[in-house]
């Protein structure tokens, strides 16, 4: 991961606002998740800036499915 990246992770039980400063380039999206609510990640999740956004397994790497 080369630059800064501003991520949103929504939860039923509220939103984080999050920067990511930088990551190896094995991060996955369940890595990114668990960081961030310390809990174990689903096995998918919903990508993206529009509403609904596209279902990811979080076993893929962030360079993978765009967030890098």
């Amino acid at each position: 991961m080369s630059a800064t990246m501003d991520v949103v992770v929504r939860t039923p039980h509220g939103d984080a606002d999050i920067e990511i400063i930088s990551a190896p380039d094995t991060t996955t999206l369940g890595d990114l998740l668990a960081g961030v609510t310390g809990q174990a990640p689903p096995a998918v999740a919903r990508v993206g800036a529009h509403v609904g956004g596209r279902v990811v397994s979080t076993s893929s790497r962030l360079d993978a499915i765009g967030l890098h």
